[in-house]
């Protein structure tokens, strides 16, 4: 029980664990520089016990679940939410190297598109208009609001 815990909680604990030690990198800079670092830090903090905490008390109905669906297939191979993993990794290992050749808004919409297809979003109006509404946000609010430099592309956008 407690091995599949932690294969649940492994990227929630490396993400935690990398932003501890960033956390405690960049503890010599003045408080101004680091303001945002402890805000971010101190909620990722709660939401991580939260998270873990909920998958602990799920995990003997999830753990129950996925045995009776196991022995009714009777089939041999991969799972669907496994199958679902491997997609979502083969999406996001695409999106990420399209990035710096076309730019931040035209592969986030795909890849929005995308994630919404594999988690059985199927209406295509819904699943556009998600997409490009909260594509365009991003860019608004880190590219222009924050003034964070993101990936232009040859499309220059």
């Amino acid at each position: 029980m407690f091995a599949q815990l932690m294969k649940k909680q492994a990227i929630p604990l490396a993400v935690l664990s990398w932003s501890t030690y960033y956390y405690f990198a960049v503890s010599s800079l003045p408080y101004n520089d680091k303001a945002m670092i402890n805000i971010v830090y101190y909620i990722m903090l709660p939401l991580f016990l939260a998270n873990l905490y909920l998958d602990f008390t799920n995990m003997k109905d999830s753990v129950a679940q996925d045995s009776v669906a196991q022995e009714s297939d009777g089939k041999k191979g991969l799972s669907e939410k496994t199958k679902m993993v491997f997609t979502l990794f083969g999406v996001t290992i695409v999106y990420l190297f399209s990035l710096n050749f076309l730019g931040f808004v035209l592969p986030t919409m795909l890849f929005l598109a995308a994630c919404l297809y594999v988690f059985g979003v199927r209406n295509g109006v819904f699943a556009l208009g998600y997409s490009v509404f909260l594509s365009a946000g991003l860019y608004l609010i880190f590219a222009k609001l924050f003034m964070i430099p993101l990936p232009r592309g040859i499309i220059g956008l």
